[in-house]
């Protein structure tokens, strides 16, 4: 939390991770680099936050004559509240907003085999705290 901000920017807080996995043999389904990070902004009645996943590409599978990878990849998801009154909050969340696909690749990246579109999906809800 960026608590030392004056005013309006007081409510802004920012986060973020990183990871690298290395492994000494090729294992499916392991992600080799990650990061993750967003920026949040809340007072009393409102918080929205805006957040970003990248991977790195990894091998999904193994089969016979085919190793399957996933293509590197970057979500970014968002999410706000509004609180009507003390019991009831207005929720909104997007997954995938920036409507990413998915690349399947066959025996090494860059080789495509298969491509997802998934799209956003947003939920809109009311939370109630009783």
């Amino acid at each position: 939390m960026l608590v030392f901000l004056p005013g309006f920017w007081r409510g802004f807080s920012v986060f973020g991770s990183i990871s690298r996995t290395i492994a000494d043999v090729q294992l499916a389904d392991v992600v080799p680099k990650a990061a993750n990070g967003g920026i949040r902004f809340s007072n009393a009645k409102f918080n929205v936050q805006l957040r970003g996943t990248w991977q790195s590409a990894k091998i999904d599978a193994f089969a016979t004559n085919e190793i399957r990878w996933w293509s590197e990849q970057f979500l970014a998801d968002l999410s706000a509240g509004y609180k009507i009154n003390r019991t009831y909050e207005l929720t909104l969340s997007g997954r995938n907003i920036t409507n990413s696909f998915q690349d399947y690749y066959s025996n090494q990246p860059g080789l495509l085999r298969s491509r997802e579109i998934l799209g956003p999906v947003w939920t809109l809800g009311v939370r109630g705290r009783f």
